[in-house]
């Protein structure tokens, strides 16, 4: 292991950081700017790649002032070759959507042949048909999420192929564990907790200043959800009028201005202020100084949870998706948990169960934090023995 680390050190010239990234969405901004942090430190002298699909390479270029301006943007479009491609953190392997008959017959037929099989015959066909994409000598992967996928999805078959290309992968929670079991995944791998805990590359320490005080103020982090029932959205922001009544300050945060707009109007129609995540507009600074001031944080985000709580600041997770109870059993003493539809008094007896207990939960925010910390340091000591 350790000659190989060597040899990386004065080898690795070209490493590609991918995932969802230049969309302007704060929980992947911060993913990829911890990745290049730690990657940087350990390879100073490398050329960095930055991959992003989204179209707009006008708004895109944010990345730039999030990282350095010397790194590189690509898309799916390059051909480049690579050391290491660097996934960090996310869930971008699952998919919700149903789609065609050609779709369910090729999944079948992978999850009979295996991941690694459909491996093969894929690249046999790219070699046939002198495709060329981009390629690398290594795949390594830390806290990331898998999740199910429809039996007709589309996007099936070219997640088995990224998986198939992984040379070790570190994982976020215990679905994503048992998704790789049952892909029969052979390469290494280990479970340990979002990347995001690592935040030496993005949070200050200034910023906690409550001290354990309820300060009379409480963030909601929403986003824009198909909810079966359609009371749910109606009732959190019932909840956040009533808490408004009663004198406390609330306001609505939004990670995602593009994937946000309808909650984003509505609360704006309600009257409520609102804090809008777009990196071309606002500094990361400015902009959690600003989720900050709250001293609770309710909460249909993973990364609302887990910014918060970086932040110390305890959340109420609202379980829109299994993501937020993953997250909950993440910061298991700090959070509370709802399952929609969110009901008024549910949610208004979780506000006052922390507002009453704030000390005890504002604490527990340090032990899950250090909790989590340890994991995600332990998973970059594993995935560095890969490089």
């Amino acid at each position: 292991m350790g000659k190989s680390n060597v040899a990386c050190k004065s080898e690795c010239k070209k490493i590609l950081i991918k995932g969802y990234y230049g969309f302007g969405n704060l929980g992947d901004d911060i993913l990829m700017m911890t990745s290049y942090s730690f990657l940087k430190e350990k390879y100073p002298d490398a050329t960095y790649y930055v991959f992003s699909n989204n179209d707009d390479e006008v708004f895109r270029q944010y990345i730039y002032k999030l990282l350095n301006k010397e790194v590189l943007i690509i898309d799916w479009k390059s051909q480049e070759n690579f050391d290491i491609i660097w996934r960090g953190g996310g869930g971008v392997f699952f998919d919700f959507k149903t789609g065609k008959l050609k779709d369910l017959i090729i999944n079948l037929s992978i999850k009979l042949m295996g991941i690694y099989s459909y491996k093969t015959l894929f690249n046999l066909y790219k070699k046939l048909t002198k495709q060329k994409n981009i390629s690398t000598k290594r795949q390594l992967g830390i806290g990331i999420g898998l999740g199910k996928h429809t039996l007709s999805s589309r996007k099936f078959r070219d997640h088995c192929i990224e998986l198939a290309n992984f040379n070790a992968l570190i994982v976020r929670d215990s679905i994503s564990i048992s998704y790789l079991k049952k892909l029969k995944f052979k390469k290494f791998y280990s479970q340990r907790t979002d990347l995001a805990f690592f935040c030496n590359a993005w949070e200050q320490r200034s910023l906690k200043s409550n001290n354990g005080v309820f300060h009379n103020k409480i963030g909601f982090v929403l986003r824009d959800w198909n909810y079966e029932d359609i009371t749910a959205e109606d009732n959190i922001f019932q909840v956040a009028l009533q808490l408004q009544e009663k004198g406390i300050q609330t306001s609505f945060f939004s990670f995602d201005e593009s994937g946000d707009a309808h909650v984003i109007e509505k609360a704006k129609q309600l009257n409520f202020i609102v804090y809008v995540w777009n990196p071309n507009n606002i500094s990361l600074s400015d902009y959690l100084e600003y989720l900050a001031l709250n001293s609770l944080l309710i909460t249909a985000r993973a990364h609302g949870a887990i910014i918060g709580n970086c932040l110390q600041i305890p959340s109420i997770c609202l379980a829109i998706e299994p993501k937020l109870v993953q997250v909950h059993q993440m910061l298991s003493i700090s959070t509370e948990l709802i399952n929609p539809p969110f009901l008024n008094e549910e949610l208004l007896h979780s506000v006052n169960k922390i507002i009453l207990s704030y000390q005890s939960y504002f604490e527990a925010t340090l032990v899950d934090f250090y909790k989590n910390k340890q994991m995600i340091n332990k998973g970059f000591d594993e995935i560095s023995n890969f490089f």
